[in-house]
């Protein structure tokens, strides 16, 4: 009769163990991040000095870049942070353009990732990857490190200059995927 009652509890408490477990699943899915409903760009970087940076973009297939279609985000010194510049709900890029700064006292700075996305959508960009998608310009002094995947603008001759970059046609192409809902592959 022991055996019989040890079974039964044994037997009782493998299935309260499990449907915790099963729980714990239903309350993880639940909890998955939002959908951003509008499109953004996150940058990963470190600035050797408080800087702002800025994505222009155009809505038109043009790289006709004008202030007035430009958004901001301040970067603090010494410090890897992550800028998350959201488009307004209602404007949806074809071209963005990246501007790293405007601090003339800055020396350096250190792309890890970018990331561009809309609603479930993204291209995760790695800083070494920068060139794949961005024209360079060889008026701005650069290093990338494969090993660490970063790349790093640094100030060349005596004053720094705001680098900015135009996008490939690569990336024109990842931002149509991205917002015609189709999945984006790196």
């Amino acid at each position: 009769m022991k055996k019989i009652v040890l079974l039964a509890l044994t037997a009782i408490g493998f299935l309260s163990i499990s449907c915790k477990e099963e729980k714990k699943d239903e309350n993880t899915e639940n909890k998955k991040a939002p959908v951003k409903e509008n499109f953004y760009v996150e940058i990963t970087a470190q600035a050797a000095k408080k800087d702002d940076f800025a994505v222009y973009y155009t809505e038109d297939g043009t790289i006709e870049f004008k202030p007035e279609k430009a958004l901001w985000r301040g970067i603090a010194a010494n410090k890897e942070e992550t800028m998350v510049i959201d488009f307004p709900a209602d404007i949806i890029p074809t071209h963005i353009r990246l501007d790293l700064g405007l601090n003339k006292e800055q020396d350096s700075v250190t792309i890890s990732k970018i990331k561009i996305g809309y609603l479930d959508n993204a291209i995760e960009i790695k800083g070494s990857q920068f060139f794949d998608y961005f024209v360079i310009d060889n008026q701005f002094k650069t290093t990338v490190d494969p090993s660490k995947a970063t790349i790093t603008f640094i100030k060349n001759g005596t004053e720094y200059k705001t680098p900015y970059y135009y996008p490939r046609q690569e990336l024109v192409n990842k931002i149509k995927q991205i917002t015609a809902g189709l999945k984006a592959t790196n």
